[in-house]
């Protein structure tokens, strides 16, 4: 079973619905109830501190899938990186990597070999959500039922979304004074079309953002392609792909 990329992160989106928002508490060291910060605005701070809003921006990680039933039982193991520097990004997911210059955009897979040209337009908000588990559109309606709870020293988002029933349940664990992600989990039925008769796959990922926040992608995308005389030059090692050329023809 390989990793279906859109699902696999990209459904740890709280952007598939919306939160049934109300107050959240836990027990303290004293037994004494603390009110945690409403899951609102505990929604509207992750949105915050991990979208692309900033002028550079660099997070990556691993995807673990294990068996419910058997978590030695490993089903797919991956890493992602994502870099962003004004209007140039760049992203991988497992086989699959994606090079934009501002200008133009290379999308690639070195598994299926085929190669995407185009030009970069929305590019990276459009690929950040396969990575970044936050979205403006989590907060649009009732779909979804939030809560938020202590997790040791972190906070932890669990939800689940009448909008994606094949999705037992997702948490997000995340630093309450940075907002910056540290782990992420989301149970899935196995068997989706009969969601609670069947095991689960269990999808772990872990967030790394102590990363480098240099990356010269001009010399990514000159490794891959470049215009000579109005043609598409590809790189050597890519003559055995597929090339979809949605900007000049060859």
């Amino acid at each position: 079973m390989r990793i279906k990329k859109t699902i696999v992160i990209g459904a740890i989106m709280l952007g598939c619905g919306a939160v049934g928002f109300g107050a959240f508490y836990f027990a303290g060291n004293n037994d004494k109830e603390q009110k945690l910060p409403d899951v609102v605005n505990e929604l509207q701070q992750l949105i915050v501190h991990n979208s692309l809003q900033d002028s550079v921006f660099s997070i990556g990680g691993d995807i673990r899938i294990t068996d419910s039933e058997d978590d030695s039982h490993v089903k797919e193991q991956s890493s992602f990186y994502m870099f962003k520097k004004d209007k140039q990004y760049y992203s991988q997911l497992s086989s699959q990597e994606i090079i934009s210059d501002g200008v133009l955009s290379v999308q690639m897979d070195s598994v299926n070999k085929y190669m995407v040209v185009a030009r970069a337009e929305n590019v990276a908000a459009e690929s950040a959500k396969q990575i970044l588990p936050v979205d403006e559109q989590m907060i649009d309606t009732a779909n979804v039922k939030a809560a938020v709870t202590m997790k040791g020293i972190y906070r932890e988002i669990s939800y689940t979304n009448l909008l994606t029933p094949e999705i037992k349940i997702a948490h997000i664990i995340y630093d309450p004074a940075t907002y910056k992600l540290k782990s992420a989990k989301i149970e899935w039925w196995k068997h989706p079309e009969m969601p609670g008769s069947t095991g689960l796959w269990i999808t772990d990922i872990t967030y790394n953002d102590n990363l480098s926040r240099h990356l010269d992608i001009n010399a990514k995308m000159k490794s891959v392609l470049a215009f000579k005389n109005d043609q598409l030059v590809i790189a050597e090692r890519f003559k055995t792909y597929k090339i979809h050329n949605a900007v000049l023809k060859n």
